[in-house]
């Protein structure tokens, strides 16, 4: 079974903190003085977990650079107002969410995710960051868009790498209150146009089915060449059709 075991902390953990830290400072991003505490809690329970890979990457440097300092590139184009309700779809290892809890402690940050191993693993790291106000839902992402209890209330919704883009638009979208935004991130093969992805009228189409619009594109550079990055932020202007998000097959099977 997947879990923590517990252990001295040792130079992975240490180099994930200062990489992170280091990589803000080069991106001219916020660093708060809690950050390396919090940010220590949670690469110590990535260097002991016992179970799968969390991050899909290896070395502490680049889960610094390339997993935590990467989310907080969010507030190169937004800041989370006090007690925002926000949520991350297919959150896995808690990041980019994470960064939003971070960066304003008022905010009620939801980690959603479908597999209970994500869940069991983002468990252990908000026990161990202390941090309150956060809750690991373990459902899908349309299950919860299609609940009326949980659809359409969240100010700011964030995903990332956690699918195709029209797969995420649409689990995303329909979770986003209208005045919200939805938040993802890209590579930098991603063509994203003033209404899209550039995938022409269906695109559009689909934007409109999920009430979208108003994308504002920010482009960046992670320090020491860790890659290129699109951040694009997806403004809710109408509630979604309520046909949206659909089964998980339809989704799959024709995405919008």
């Amino acid at each position: 079974m997947d879990g923590f075991v517990s252990r001295s902390v040792d130079g992975r953990a240490d180099e994930v903190v200062s990489s992170a830290l280091q990589a803000l400072v080069e991106m001219g991003l916020p660093v708060k003085e809690q950050f390396k505490r919090q940010i220590l809690a949670w690469a110590e329970v990535w260097r002991n977990w016992t179970g799968r890979s969390v991050t899909g990457l290896d070395s502490p440097r680049e889960i610094g650079v390339r997993l935590i300092a990467d989310s907080f590139a969010l507030f190169y184009a937004l800041t989370p107002g006090v007690g925002d309700l926000c949520c991350d779809v297919g959150s896995g290892n808690g990041w980019p969410g994470l960064a939003l809890k971070l960066h304003e402690p008022s905010v009620h940050l939801v980690l959603l995710d479908a597999k209970r191993s994500s869940c069991e693993f983002l468990s252990a790291v908000v026990r161990a960051m202390a941090v309150k106000g956060v809750e690991v839902w373990h459902q899908r992402a349309e299950e919860v868009g299609r609940d009326p209890r949980t659809r359409e209330v969240f100010s700011i919704v964030v995903s990332r790498a956690a699918g195709k883009l029209p797969v995420v638009l649409e689990l995303g979208a329909p979770l986003v209150r209208t005045g919200g935004k939805l938040v993802l991130w890209l590579g930098p093969e991603s063509v994203v146009g003033s209404k899209g992805s550039g995938d022409g009228d269906e695109m559009r189409d689909g934007l409109n089915y999920l009430g979208l619009s108003g994308l504002e594109v920010r482009r960046y550079s992670l320090p020491g060449g860790q890659g290129e990055r699109i951040l694009a932020v997806y403004r809710k202007e109408r509630p979604s059709e309520e046909r949206f998000p659909r089964t998980a097959k339809a989704i799959k099977t024709r995405p919008l």
